[in-house]
């Protein structure tokens, strides 16, 4: 990984979803980097790692200002906040989590002086995809833009291989299904990028490498950049 070219190296960053499949993988791979000085968990609950650089920090997600004062002095947000229609029960629950949680996080983030917004979506988000999950998705993606830092980077993963607190039985299936597929390159390309899954870790690889990288542009990585990065790390 060539990170000579970054100006500024050693980061302070905060961490929302700590306790979600990525956002522990994430935290693991903060935790292990030398270019990160520090990393703030806010959530709900305690995340499972403990390290003298990560300061966990209880609040609730739903209000943002209640968090604010943990966000200043960092330079990057990674949001990895996300549920599912059965997790949440309704789709007003859903979007609570995965618009109102996102985007109000954004724009504390830049009322607080965070220059980079870092956040998990998924593949297939879309304004005008018939399943109200990419919708959801594809409008915090449009507004977080919008009303977020000057940087945002957005990565569309598809089908994550994790294991969950939280039983997600068609990810599950899917995962059983594709996994075996996945391990032989010849066919493994005859999979679409987004049907192979794909490791939290290596997500996490993959979103710790951009941020210690210098942009100013807004960076949407879908499956097919997601595996091309990982592939140049190697």
């Amino acid at each position: 990984m060539d990170l000579d070219v970054h100006p500024k190296p050693y980061l302070n960053v905060v961490l929302l979803g700590a306790t979600g499949a990525t956002g522990e993988a994430l935290l693991l791979q903060l935790i292990q980097s030398q270019y990160i000085a520090s990393v703030r968990c806010i959530g709900r609950r305690l995340p499972r790692y403990e390290h003298p650089k990560v300061e966990a920090i209880t609040a609730p997600l739903d209000q943002a200002v209640e968090y604010a004062h943990a966000l200043w002095g960092a330079s990057v947000l990674f949001c990895c906040l996300g549920t599912t229609m059965k997790q949440a029960g309704s789709r007003p629950a859903f979007r609570a989590v995965d618009y109102s949680m996102v985007v109000d996080a954004a724009i504390m983030a830049k009322e607080t002086g965070i220059g980079h917004f870092s956040m998990v979506s998924a593949a297939g988000s879309s304004a005008s995809s018939p399943f109200f999950y990419s919708r959801v998705k594809a409008e915090a993606e449009s507004t977080v833009t919008k009303a977020g830092p000057e940087r945002i980077s957005i990565f569309r993963p598809g089908l994550l291989d994790a294991a969950r607190e939280n039983h997600r039985m068609m990810e599950a299936t899917a995962r059983s299904l594709l996994r075996p597929l996945a391990k032989f390159p010849p066919l493994a390309k005859l999979l679409p990028t987004a049907a192979r899954p794909l490791a939290v870790s290596d997500l996490a690889k993959v979103m710790l490498h951009e941020a210690l990288h210098p942009a100013t542009e807004l960076q949407i990585y879908e499956p097919q950049d997601i595996a091309d990065c990982l592939g140049r790390m190697k």
